[in-house]
């Protein structure tokens, strides 16, 4: 029998959690219920005129780690800068951008142009005075001859038409000092010389006017491909101009009407010249090449040094070989060194964890007190302890002769190890139901008792969370320390990887009915239905209140009880097909939170790769900006559709296995592992077993004897920018001394005190058969370990529903986009005006009327709406932009889905924009725009477009498609541009200017 549930509502619940005492009944004791958990992200963020929205902000890294920035302690390593990126040049490529926050999470993106417009763009950053904003152009001459400025946010700002040929270059700097209130402004050229001259336009950030035009002559010869960039300096910015056909570069003044020129020699054909951050580097050149990935630095008196950035992605990390560490080796060693936030303390003893975790106060629970008391959560001692050991038994895979993987990990029996030792299941009972509070229990509540399942995994559970995240940010921390830190076991960035482990057992198959559990499932459904009646008409189902909800259990309670084992595919009980879509929310909503808290301590997304990953996963691990791992025993090389070709195809070459045995004689081994090295596998940690144990030389002998350069990722160098932290940058000052390590070691985060930390960021790989990783080096191209970046995996197919439509707004438009995947995202854009003012909404609504609705994709709320349409001036022959003469169009709007834009009174034009974010597979969405004041609305250059990264999806996508033609790039820390890299007493003898220039709004 069910224990029923009592009738209260969430409010009942949160107050019974927060004022409440635990108390002690027959020696056990009541766990509150309905305690607040960690706080959820708002749903929406940018501006009145551009709002962004997301479905489950919770399943978002960017809106997590933005949301959650003030409340968890700064990290102890250099954050890196908040970078801006746009799709590289490549026919194929739109003029996507994407904007990422300084913990490299995705924070927005936006289509710079229509559609139509393809070849990538251009992407410039520069402070205006007020905020950092974003100029944008596109890459090729696609007969769109115009800037186009955005703030950080994707919302349009002006628009300038520069007196130039297109296309454009583009740069920005502090060029022309106070005469521009010495903030930054931009600099516009032709990409191709028409004579031996270049004409240069000066324009203001902060309102698009021509601010100056300038001659430089004797620049090259005409037809020579020409790049721009600022070379930033105090108190002023010099234009760097590169003739790329003759290799001839210029630093013009554009203050004083000054120019220095330079022949420069033996960096490549093709190359493009950047500023260097490093001191004894004047410029560095990138340039194409086949292969390998080198950049070449060029001092003050034009000597050039060429260093190989790409060393690292070249490598392949076997589980035996018989190579040492050198930049000549491809092959190498890798070893496995396996750290757990849930059992790493376990071993030292109930009594020396933190009282909170040993509390049902739910004010302990809370997520800010892990932001000002994790300082205990890890054991420095025991650290060491474990990693000085591996050392001493495996020296070579320490310091520069070897490579090291520490993965985290949350698998349910570590942690039900680890959690017994804390809170005995037999002793805490929930609050509400008198049920086990933290076991997993079985359809008839008996507690499921096998080995790896014997603890809930549900969301939104305080304590677990609480348990698990508490220590895995300050392993997080610690291990980010140890990365970057030179004195500890000698570990470099170079030689080191961070893998992410999570538990497989995990999974949609529904059989975990703890009470936490039911009741964000409860939480779930009415956050997309608003009301048990909604829900009750949907599903089928009869529940009288929202605590009456409850997951199928195949009780005979009715059609919608019935369970249907399918391994996780839609059944015909839509209710049941819920239930597996909670189910997955819950195993995402654990992975995004824990590598959110990766990332906000210094972890850079390639470097959180993975191990014991389930097949439902792929989705949101292909789509969230990170690395992939995963385990493998079998052979599959010889199927077309195997877990390699999915992972490489949807753009992943930093794959990594945490446990790998190919269980298949020894040649079928050898060809499985040249197929791992040539499709995106950098490292495989061998578990042995079966005919595998004594094969393992065998198995890569010939990739290590072939000793080639591992593909994928390197074949020449792009786009360069330049860092230089100033002195006062970060809570750290780079010297961190960590109490607890031996001898309280003070650890060099790359140099010594009061260095200034350089770096330069560069792309590795260019053309067609590379997506672009960044990365940031140091001056002997090694890894430096703040920037591991992949901003665009899989190539993002654009479906452009409307292009630069025009019209009046008299009723209601509706926009159709069926089946959207995780990481989808759709983008309305249009200027609206009204004589008279008016009112223009867009909602965002869960399409009802979809036969394959029936809550499989998780959506709703706010109210259900019967809305009559009738056909008008937005009508269009698409099967996704219409206006249905059908009476009766039903749709569930989604919580604070709506957008409603208050128009000028004076017939002023504004832009504005709605862009909605889904994180859910096969979400089923309808956007309504409408005209809500009663006057004529009149719209302009009305672009509607479904954006899809195209990576694989289990059950929804087969393949992936990977991006090509790599990025563009510029930091939107403006704060870290090398600004103090040059100075010229001449503008401080003649003019006074201020060093360090306002910034807004700057990220």
């Amino acid at each position: 029998m069910l224990k029923q549930k009592s009738q209260g509502g969430w409010l009942a619940f949160w107050l019974a959690a927060v004022c409440l005492l635990p108390c002690k009944i027959a020696g056990q004791t009541v766990v509150p219920v309905g305690c607040p958990a960690f706080p959820d992200p708002p749903r929406t963020t940018g501006t009145y005129f551009n709002r962004i929205y997301a479905l489950f902000p919770e399943l978002d890294l960017g809106m997590q780690t933005e949301a959650y920035k003030t409340l968890v302690a700064p990290a102890l390593v250099p954050l890196a800068p908040a970078l801006v990126t746009g799709e590289g040049p490549d026919p194929v490529n739109h003029t996507l951008v994407r904007v990422f926050n300084r913990y490299q999470a995705l924070t927005a993106q936006f289509l710079a142009y229509p559609a139509s417009v393809l070849g990538g763009v251009q992407v410039a950053a520069g402070n205006n005075g007020i905020q950092t904003v974003i100029a944008t152009t596109p890459i090729s001459a696609s007969g769109t001859a115009e800037v186009r400025i955005f703030d950080a946010q994707g919302a349009l700002q002006y628009t300038i038409i520069p007196r130039l040929r297109p296309p454009y270059a583009i740069a920005t700097g502090r060029f022309l000092g106070e005469t521009a209130g010495n903030f930054e402004q931009l600099a516009v050229v032709s990409q191709t010389l028409g004579s031996s001259n270049v004409t240069v336009e000066v324009y203001s950030l902060a309102t698009g006017a021509l601010l100056k035009q300038t001659v430089l002559t004797a620049v090259g010869s005409p037809g020579d491909a020409l790049q721009i960039s600022g070379f930033q300096g105090s108190p002023l910015s010099k234009l760097l101009v590169y003739d790329q056909t003759s290799q001839r570069a210029m630093l013009s003044d554009l203050y004083l009407n000054t120019n220095q020129a330079y022949a420069l020699s033996g960096i490549g054909a093709q190359a493009s010249v950047h500023q260097s951050a490093f001191t004894n580097q004047f410029l560095a050149a990138t340039y194409p090449e086949p292969t390998l990935s080198h950049v070449t630095g060029i001092s003050p008196a034009l000597a050039t040094t060429t260093v190989d950035v790409g060393h690292r992605e070249n490598m392949f990390w076997a589980p035996t070989c018989h190579r040492t560490y050198s930049l000549t080796n491809y092959t190498q060693n890798g070893g496995l060194l396996h750290f757990r936030p849930e059992s790493v303390q376990v071993t030292q003893g109930k009594n020396n964890w933190p009282s909170v975790l040993m509390s049902t106060n739910p004010a302990d629970w809370a997520y800010s007190y892990f932001a000002v008391r994790d300082n205990g959560f890890f054991n420095m001692a025991r650290f060491f302890t474990v990693a000085n050991a591996a050392k001493a038994v495996c020296p070579a895979q320490w310091g520069t002769k070897g490579y090291l993987y520490m993965p985290f990990s949350f698998q349910y029996a570590y942690i039900g190890w680890a959690f017994t030792k804390i809170w005995n299941p037999t002793d805490y009972i929930d609050a509400q139901t008198r049920l086990p509070a933290f076991d997993v229990l079985e359809t008839n509540n008996a507690v499921h008792n096998t080995k790896h399942t014997s603890y809930s995994m549900a969301p939104r559970c305080q304590p677990m969370e609480a348990f698990i995240f508490g220590r895995l940010r300050s392993l997080a921390a610690n291990m980010a320390v140890d990365t970057f830190a030179l004195t500890n076991v000698n570990m470099s960035p170079e030689t080191r990887v961070l893998g992410f482990a999570n538990g497989h057992e995990l999974t949609t198959r529904g059989n975990d009915y703890n009470p936490y559990m039911v009741r964000a499932f409860q939480n779930y459904l009415t956050n997309q239905y608003q009301t048990v009646a909604n829900l009750n008409l949907i599903f089928g189902t009869a529940f009288t209140s929202v605590t009456n909800i409850d997951p199928p259990r195949g009780m005979g309670r009715g059609a919608w009880d019935v369970m249907e084992l399918t391994d996780n595919k839609p059944t015909r009980n839509s209710y049941w097909n819920a239930w597996l879509m909670f189910k997955q929310y819950a195993l995402d909503y654990w992975l995004v939170s824990a590598w959110r808290e990766c990332l906000m301590q210094g972890w850079s997304p390639e470097l959180l790769q993975g191990h014991q990953m389930d097949g439902s996963q792929e989705a949101v691990r292909y789509t969230s900006g990170k690395a992939e791992g995963f385990d493998l025993y079998g052979y599959v090389a010889d199927r077309p559709n195997n877990i390699f070709s999915r992972s490489h195809t949807s753009g992943q070459n930093m794959i990594m296995l945490g446990e790998y045995g190919a269980v298949t004689p020894p040649l079928r081994q050898r060809a499985q592992a040249g197929y791992m090295w040539s499709n995106g596998v950098m490292l495989v940690c061998g578990s042995g077993g079966g005919s595998d144990k004594n094969c393992l030389d065998k198995d890569y002998f010939n990739i290590e004897h072939q000793n080639r350069p591992r593909p994928g990722i390197t074949g020449g160098t792009g786009p360069l920018v330049s860092v230089v932290y100033p002195t006062a940058e970060g809570p750290f000052n780079y010297r961190i001394k960590t109490v607890g390590s031996p001898n309280n070691q003070v650890y060099d985060i790359n140099g010594s005190s009061g260095q200034t930390l350089r770096y330069n960021i560069v792309q590795l790989g260019t053309g067609s058969g590379r997506n672009g990783l960044l990365k940031s080096v140091n001056a002997n191209g090694t890894f430096q370990g703040s920037v591991y970046l992949v901003p665009f995996h899989g190539h993002v197919d654009v479906d452009a529903l409307l292009i630069n439509a025009n019209g009046i707004l008299t009723q209601d438009g509706i926009v159709e986009v069926p089946l959207l995947s995780v990481g989808d995202q759709i983008e309305i854009q249009f200027m609206a005006q009204a004589t008279n003012g008016g009112i223009v909404q867009v909602w965002a609504l869960n399409d009802t009327n979809s036969s394959t609705l029936g809550g499989v994709f998780s959506l709703g709320s706010m109210a259900l709406l019967d809305r009559g349409m009738t056909n008008n001036s937005l009508a269009q022959d698409s099967f996704h932009w219409r206006v249905p003469a059908n009476p009766a169009t039903r749709g569930v709007a989604l919580p604070d889905g709506m957008a409603s834009w208050k128009l000028p009174a004076d017939n002023t034009n504004v832009v504005c924009r709605y862009v909605f974010r889904n994180q859910t597979p096969g979400a089923q969405i309808m956007l309504v725009l409408k005209n809500a004041g009663g006057t004529t609305v009149n719209y302009r250059q009305l672009n509607v477009s479904v954006q899809r990264e195209l990576v694989s999806v289990s059950g929804f996508r087969p393949f992936g498609l990977p991006h090509r033609g790599g990025v563009t790039v510029d930091l939107l820390s403006r704060q870290l541009t090398p600004a103090t890299c040059l100075t010229n007493s001449t503008y401080s003898n003649s003019k006074s200017f201020s060093a360090t220039p306002k910034i807004g709004n700057s990220l």
